[in-house]
């Protein structure tokens, strides 16, 4: 699959994941009665899952190797640190504007965690792990290994 095809698949499952992200955000908050953040790392997570699936089964299908539950975990790490950069954004607007626009807040999070998310999924996760071969004149020089 092209590059192009990739970024539009993972554009889609993100848009997916990030609907479910702010419903959950939504009902713990303004039906359940939970503070923006904690609610926050519900929602991140069951996100996360979302997406991971959708990722694992149809974005990046071709290139799922290895055990299932490595990926699962290194996805759930990385995913930490997009959930790391959404706490903190949410955690300083709520601080200086009060909880009532968490949605909005939340909404802030968006671009820079696409991008995050996107570039370690695509070059660690999922990494394309098929070989390129190079023409010969594009290699580097060859160098003896010593005995």
């Amino acid at each position: 699959m092209t590059t192009y095809g990739v970024l539009a698949r993972f554009a889609l499952v993100s848009l997916v994941g990030t609907g479910l992200d702010f419903a959950v955000l939504w009902l713990l908050v303004a039906h359940a009665g939970w503070a923006p953040l904690p609610a926050k790392l519900i929602s991140t997570e069951a996100a996360i899952v979302n997406t991971f699936v959708w990722n694992n089964a149809w974005t990046f299908r071709d290139r799922a190797t290895g055990p299932l539950r490595r990926r699962f975990l290194s996805f759930n790490a990385t995913y930490a640190g997009s959930l790391a950069l959404s706490l903190t954004i949410v955690g300083v607007l709520v601080a200086a504007f009060g909880p009532r626009y968490y949605l909005l807040y939340n909404a802030a999070t968006l671009p820079l965690n696409f991008a995050w998310n996107y570039l370690w999924s695509t070059r660690v996760i999922w990494r394309d792990h098929r070989a390129k071969a190079l023409p010969a004149h594009q290699r580097g020089p060859r160098t003896k290994r010593s005995a």
